[in-house]
C-alpha cells in the first residue's frame, strides 16, 4: 500500500519541505479533544531530533487536549534530564517546559511494572508459528501505561538496518521500545538464533518483525508513524513517510536498504569499528561488531575502538 512520502535515496529534504510535509500529513488526523502520545527514540539513534520533534510538536500542540512524548528506551538506561534536553533541543541547559510548553518528555520506565499495562497474551503456539518454530513460549504483552492510555499514538523515528529485527523502526518503537523486558528478551533470542549476520539489513517481515507486529496489534486505538531515513554520518533527512506503523515502515525500509547497506567484493580480515559518542555503554557499542560481521572473513577480527566508554 502506498503511503504519503517525500524525498528518496540521495535526496536532501530541506527544513521547510520537512515541516510542510509533517504539518500537512498530521493535519489530516482528528486530534481535537484527544490525548496524544508521541513516541520518540533515545539518543542512541542518529538523527536531527530537535528539528524533527519541533516540527511534530507544532503540528499537534494547539489541536490536541493533551500531548506527551515518551522516549522509547527499550531496556536502555533511563536518560537524565540534561541528556533529554540535549537530545531534544540541542542544548543540555535548555528548559524543556519553555522549549516544548504543554508537552512533558518522559522516559519509558521499563523497570517499574506499575508503569506498564497488560494489553493481551500471545500463546506459545502462536509464538512458535511466528518464529518459524524457534521458540514456543507464550507471553503477556506489557506496554508503557502512557502509550496505552493515549487516544492517538504517533511514532517519530528513523529507519535503519538492525541486527535483531532486520530493519528497525515502525512497530519496533512499541516493542521493544515501550515494552517490558520479557517480550524484549524473547524477540532478541529469536534474532540471536537466526544470527545477526543473517538478520541485519534483511527487508520484509522477518520472524522477529512478525512477533513485534503481533504484540503491537494488541494495542488498541489509533497508531501512526512518521518514518524517515537520515543520510549516514550526517543530519540530512533523505526520505520520509507518514501512515500506519506497518506501511510507513515498509516504504522507508526500501530506502534504508539502498542508502545504509554497502556491499563489498571481498570480506575483510580485520575491521576497526570506531564507536560514536552517542553510544554510552558497551552493550550499545557491541552493535558495531554486529554491523561489520557480515563483511568479515572467516577467522577475521573486529576491534571495537571506544575510549569514551567505561560502563
Amino acid at each position: 500500500m502506498s503511503v504519503p512520502s517525500i524525498g528518496g535515496p540521495g535526496y536532501h529534504i530541506s527544513v521547510e519541505e520537512f515541516e510542510g510535509f509533517v504539518t500537512h500529513e498530521i493535519g489530516k488526523i482528528t486530534l481535537e479533544g484527544k490525548n496524544v502520545c508521541l513516541i520518540i527514540p533515545d539518543d542512541t539513534r542518529g538523527c536531527p531530533m530537535p528539528r524533527i520533534l519541533r516540527a511534530v510538536y507544532k503540528a499537534v500542540i494547539n489541536r490536541a487536549a493533551k500531548v506527551t512524548a515518551v522516549i522509547a528506551l527499550g531496556t536502555h538506561e533511563y536518560m537524565e534530564p540534561d541528556e533529554i534536553a540535549l537530545w531534544t533541543t540541542g542544548s543540555g541547559d535548555a528548559d524543556l517546559s519553555a522549549e516544548y510548553p504543554g508537552m512533558p518528555i518522559i522516559n519509558h520506565l521499563w523497570k517499574d511494572h506499575h508503569e506498564l499495562v497488560n494489553v493481551g497474551h500471545i500463546s506459545g503456539e502462536r509464538i512458535s508459528e511466528l518464529s518459524g518454530g524457534r521458540l514456543a513460549q507464550g507471553t503477556d504483552v506489557l506496554i508503557n501505561k502512557t502509550v496505552v492510555e493515549a487516544d492517538v499514538r504517533i511514532i517519530v523515528g528513523p529507519i535503519l538496518p538492525h541486527e535483531v529485527v532486520g530493519i528497525s523502526g515502525g512497530n519496533k518503537y512499541f516493542i521493544p521500545g515501550c515494552a517490558a523486558h520479557e517480550l524484549i528478551d524473547m524477540t532478541h533470542w529469536v534474532g540471536a538464533l537466526i544470527t545477526s549476520a543473517k538478520m541485519i539489513g534483511t527487508p520484509g517481515i522477518t520472524p522477529v518483525r512478525a512477533m513485534i507486529n503481533e504484540g503491537a496489534n494488541l494495542i488498541s486505538g489509533e497508531k501512526y508513524c512518521l518514518a524517515f531515513v537520515v543520510k549516514a554520518y550526517s543530519d540530512e533527512i533523505e526520505s520520509a513517510s507518514f501512515g500506519s506503523p506497518e506501511d510507513a515502515w515498509a516504504e522507508q525500509a526500501k530506502v534504508t536498504a539502498q542508502t545504509h547497506i554497502e556491499y563489498v567484493d571481498e570480506p575483510f580480515p580485520n575491521v576497526i569499528a570506531e564507536i560514536p559518542l552517542r553510544y554510552h555503554d558497551f552493550s550499545c557499542a557491541a552493535n558495531r561488531c554486529y554491523k561489520a560481521e557480515p563483511a568479515v572473513a572467516d577467522g577475521g577480527e573486529v576491534i571495537i575502538y571506544a575510549p569514551h566508554i567505561d560502563t
